[in-house]
């Protein structure tokens, strides 16, 4: 005779559906890791795509696990949004032998998020 089914483990069940399912919208997204291998026709080429992505998802999923512990709310469509918009100028100032990363202007949202992922936001100066 089966044992039955808690509360608690249809509601483990049921969150565990939904980042599965985030899981599948990011890998369906034309914007972040996209599984479709359109350009590959070798069994070789196609595993190393498909490392690629699942690598490239692993990182999503450790980076947008790491904040929320960090109390950021959102999904982690909306963590790639953020940090997709972030941009940074390289300059090289004269007399100087290296050059300077800078970060342009920053939402108020991608600074929280850079804070929550634990990443030291330079000075803007």
């Amino acid at each position: 005779m089966e044992t039955p089914v808690t509360l608690a483990e249809v509601i483990k069940g049921y969150r565990d559906r939904a980042i599965v399912e985030d899981v599948f919208r990011i890998t369906k997204s034309d914007r972040w890791v996209k599984m479709d291998p359109a350009f590959h026709w070798t069994d070789s080429t196609i595993r190393v795509h498909s490392l690629t992505c699942i690598i490239g998802l692993l990182l999503v999923r450790i980076a947008h696990k790491r904040a929320k512990q960090n109390g950021f709310t959102n999904s982690a469509d909306r963590m790639l949004e953020l940090l997709s918009g972030i941009r940074s100028a390289v300059l090289f100032y004269p007399k100087s032998a290296k050059p300077h990363r800078k970060l342009c202007s920053l939402s108020n949202a991608q600074q929280d998020l850079l804070t929550k992922l634990k990443h030291q936001i330079p000075d803007s100066r």
